[in-house]
């Protein structure tokens, strides 16, 4: 989807503006733009009904939580800084997660977000919660898809998925990222070392623990405990509460269709049946 002179008029970018498609799927376009001698980064989506992303960055603007900057918007259109050509900040690497000063970074974004999240100026009543797609017949579809019908924690976790869900809602909610991978990671080029996220079309309500839980999974051991310092501690409850919810809810998203089950959810699977998952409902 190329745009065409009028959008990039509305967004202030001249005539003889270039584009070069990034990325393209479902609709949803994202593009590298230059103009004047500057670089753009562009997300188009096909309506704005699809453009959630857009109100996502207007919301943690209005709540002071740092983000790349925001150029210009539409409707259906997200004008960013190019992270390519950005003074402040660059996509970041692997070894990134492995240096202590952007781990640190990554663990003070996540504290900014979850405590501006946890105000009434979020509006988490607005946005999709974490295990809104939870129900007695996604875990029915899901034992039947991976051959976990007559297992009896499954049968037990259908059975106390609306307790589980209930005593989830009565923890501490506020807005979480919900998507972190290092391809989502921004480090700062220069000065002190800081982080942020970027793509937020994931943004949604939820515990600071499945959170906490999404980053950790993908730090290594030494990154793992330099987050957690520097974060803080979390209730018991809330990690306990988590737990069994983190396992079925991981397993009723894996894709019926893929030809073999990822690594992760075959591991998932064999918790079910090592008693992993009992022992998360005990506790819980």
């Amino acid at each position: 989807m190329i745009p065409r002179q009028p959008l990039l008029n509305r967004l202030g970018l001249a005539a003889g503006t270039q584009a070069e498609v990034i990325r393209e799927r479902h609709g949803h376009s994202v593009l590298r733009l230059r103009s004047d001698g500057e670089s753009f980064v562009l997300k188009l989506w096909p309506n704005a009904e699809s453009a959630g992303e857009i109100a996502a960055y207007r919301l943690l603007g209005q709540l002071g939580v740092p983000t790349i900057r925001v150029l210009g918007t539409t409707e259906s259109a997200l004008l960013l800084e190019d992270l390519a050509t950005s003074p402040r900040w660059r996509l970041a690497v692997d070894d990134d997660l492995d240096r202590p000063g952007a781990v640190e970074g990554l663990a003070d974004w996540y504290r900014r977000l979850h405590a501006a999240g946890a105000t009434p100026e979020a509006g988490l009543a607005d946005l999709p919660g974490e295990y809104d797609g939870l129900s007695v017949e996604a875990l029915r579809r899901t034992g039947a898809f991976l051959d976990l019908g007559r297992e009896s924690a499954w049968a037990r976790a259908t059975a106390e998925l609306g307790r589980l869900l209930d005593a989830n809602r009565r923890l501490p909610q506020t807005l979480i990222y919900h998507d972190f991978h290092v391809s989502n990671v921004a480090v700062a080029r220069t000065g002190p070392p800081a982080a942020v996220m970027i793509d937020f079309h994931l943004l949604r309500s939820g515990t600071r623990a499945g959170d906490l839980r999404n980053v950790t999974s993908q730090l290594g051991p030494a990154a793992r405990r330099i987050f957690r310092e520097r974060y803080g501690p979390i209730t018991r409850s809330e990690t306990i509460i988590d737990a069994p919810l983190a396992t079925i809810g991981a397993l009723c998203g894996v894709d019926p269709s893929l030809p073999r089950l990822p690594r992760w959810a075959r591991a998932l699977r064999d918790e079910v049946l090592d008693g992993t998952l009992d022992h998360q409902l005990d506790s819980a």
